[in-house]
């Protein structure tokens, strides 16, 4: 009738006295119904870790969302005050445009994780050279650190790829701030880039 049967067999090869096969006797059972059950375990499991690393996810996002925010309503509120110099006034607005920065790449993440589930996650790709996308992840770092924590391992010739800058940006942005975050304080933070014939890795 068209449909498909999953069936398990089980046989024993008989042989005469010589050792000569004479038939196979076996059983045949109709297994379509426990692969069924199977298979909705099977996406009940994945389902389940689908929901873990969301809760996860939303916990770590959550966390993430707080150093932002905190940093945006503290310095606007110094911004407001009458008596702030023209100096501090600059320093406190780079410091906002920057944790908001953070704060829209975060809601990026989001939305991605978002798009990767429904199956909609579109890269614009471009050809670039990892030279010029390494140093833009590294020049904000460079600003609000000490500069000389930062070393560049960069090939002397153009190590062109086609990527979606703007996401590969923010992976770099990931792997740069972790160094930072977890490396001793003042601990050298290294970013190098090495090509081959097919790829380039960072």
């Amino acid at each position: 009738d068209g449909q498909v049967r999953w069936l398990e067999t089980r046989c024993l090869l008989a042989r005469d006295e010589a050792g000569r096969p004479l038939r196979i006797d076996g059983l045949s059972v109709d297994i379509t119904e426990r692969r069924r059950l199977a298979d909705e375990v099977t996406r009940m499991a994945a389902q389940r870790e689908r929901d873990r690393v969301t809760t996860e996810l939303v916990a770590t996002v959550s966390h993430e969302l707080r150093t932002p925010i905190a940093s945006l309503l503290g310095f606007s509120e110094l911004l407001l005050e009458p008596d702030a110099s023209d100096e501090e006034r600059a320093s406190w607005t780079a410091v906002v445009h920057s944790e908001a920065s953070r704060l829209a790449a975060l809601v990026d993440d989001i939305l991605d994780v978002s798009r990767i589930d429904a199956g909609r996650m579109t890269l614009a790709l471009q050809l670039v050279d990892a030279r010029d996308l390494a140093n833009a992840v590294l020049l904000p770092f460079e600003a609000r650190q000490d500069g000389a924590r930062f070393q560049r391992d960069f090939p002397a010739e153009p190590a062109m790829l086609s990527v979606d800058p703007s996401k590969l940006t923010r992976v770099l942005t990931n792997l740069v701030s972790n160094a930072l975050k977890y490396s001793p304080a003042g601990g050298r933070v290294q970013l190098s880039i090495r090509t081959t014939a097919e790829h380039v890795s960072f």
